[in-house]
């Protein structure tokens, strides 16, 4: 098993997302350590811990978010590549053309001791201690001062120095950044948690106990006759809906059926319609023929009466005279008032007759069928004294206009 190398590497700079901030680095992974702002973490904890409206995890969510200068950083504080390599030890200013002068003269390295060729060991010196050292000893690059950003070479030892004094002061400041956000964190617990006993209400006395509880039998006791009469009325409504849509099945079918007996109608009246204009054309043609016939009899008529007349004339009979009408309705009228008066005798008579005799004579349908033929007796009747009368007017008629 490989032993866990651990590095640590800091950004402490203004330019930094968060300030006291440090990555560690070993073989089975890395992590990112850092402390929020003592400053901006009391302005943002306690004022939303004292009105109440955010919890506590919601509080350290929104400051370290605000701390780390918004979404891109606060995602940011998570991402180990974004980091940057600022020691805080380091003076202000580096002047690299003092140390050239204090530059080290040797044959060989001073860390490892080999010595120095063209190609495979070239000479080099460390830009902060000024030590002559070759490659593999001078490998790696540091800031060596605040202001100036640009990184130069440093030997093994100087690099272990400045990672060692990075992790203890970063160590120390998040130590004292933990220990205060930790404060801070208590007194957010402690006031949310006066602040939840004043809301809660706790009875003294049985009898607060009992009221309590009546006032919550009474309140689930409404809420379930809230419910039973919300699927009552979701059962009804169900009901409602399928007599519904079964009368629009319903009401459908017969507009099917209608439209069917329109379409019929339609072809029943177009076949009707044929059938009038054939029989109105057939009418016409009779017409015609009848009119013909007449005038030809007519014609064939006064043709045979001319010949009588000069073959008898003493035996020639007067022409029919004009029938007088309202004599014949006036005569058919008083036909009818005598009928009449026969058979509202006869309904007097059936009336003063007792029920039981009414029943024995109309209870069976015989007694009907032959009252209806009695009827068309009567009518019968009627019709041939009518006729006979007509002849009778019709023959007065002609005998008084010889």
């Amino acid at each position: 098993m490989e032993p866990r190398r651990t590095s640590m590497v800091s950004s402490d700079s203004d330019e930094s997302p968060r300030k006291h901030q440090f990555k560690k680095q070993n073989s089975m992974g890395s992590s990112l350590f850092f402390a929020a702002d003592r400053k901006n973490t009391q302005s943002t904890y306690l004022p939303q811990a004292r009105s109440g409206n955010l919890s506590l995890f919601d509080a350290n969510k929104n400051a370290l978010k605000r701390d780390t200068g918004g979404g891109n950083a606060y995602q940011s504080t998570f991402n180990i590549g974004n980091l940057k390599v600022i020691n805080t030890n380091l003076p202000e200013n580096f002047d690299v053309r003092l140390v050239r002068k204090n530059y080290q003269d040797s044959d060989s390295c001073q860390l490892c001791e080999v010595k120095f060729s063209l190609f495979t060991k070239k000479k080099r010196h460390c830009k902060r201690c000024s030590r002559c050292i070759c490659n593999d000893c001078g490998s790696s690059r540091r800031i060596l001062s605040r202001i100036d950003k640009k990184k130069y070479r440093v030997c093994d030892r100087c690099d272990f120095k400045l990672e060692n004094s990075e992790f203890e002061n970063n160590y120390k400041g998040i130590l004292k950044a933990e220990n205060e956000n930790i404060d801070i964190q208590k007194a957010i617990i402690q006031k949310l948690s006066k602040d939840l006993k004043e809301d809660i209400y706790i009875p003294n006395n049985d009898e607060e106990r009992e009221k309590e509880k009546k006032d919550f039998d009474e309140k689930f006791k409404n809420d379930v006759e809230t419910l039973q009469y919300i699927n009552r009325n979701n059962t009804l409504y169900l009901k409602n809906v399928k007599y519904a849509d079964k009368r629009i099945s319903d009401l459908n079918a017969q507009l099917e059926d209608l439209k069917t007996q329109k379409y019929y109608c339609q072809e029943n009246r177009k076949k009707n319609e044929l059938e009038c204009k054939a029989v109105a054309d057939q009418l016409k043609v009779t017409h015609s023929d009848f009119e013909r016939f007449m005038i030809n009899l007519q014609q064939s008529l006064t043709e045979e009466t001319l010949e009588k007349a000069e073959e008898e004339p003493q035996n020639l009979t007067p022409p029919p005279a004009p029938v007088n009408t309202n004599a014949l309705n006036a005569v058919r009228k008083s036909i009818e008032r005598q009928n009449l008066g026969g058979r509202l005798q006869e309904e007097e008579k059936y009336s003063k007759e007792e029920p039981s005799q009414k029943k024995s004579n109309f209870d069976k349908e015989d007694d009907k069928k032959r009252l209806a033929n009695i009827e068309k007796i009567k009518k019968r009747e009627e019709n041939i004294i009518i006729e006979e009368r007509e002849s009778e007017y019709f023959g007065s008629q002609i005998s008084k206009n010889p």
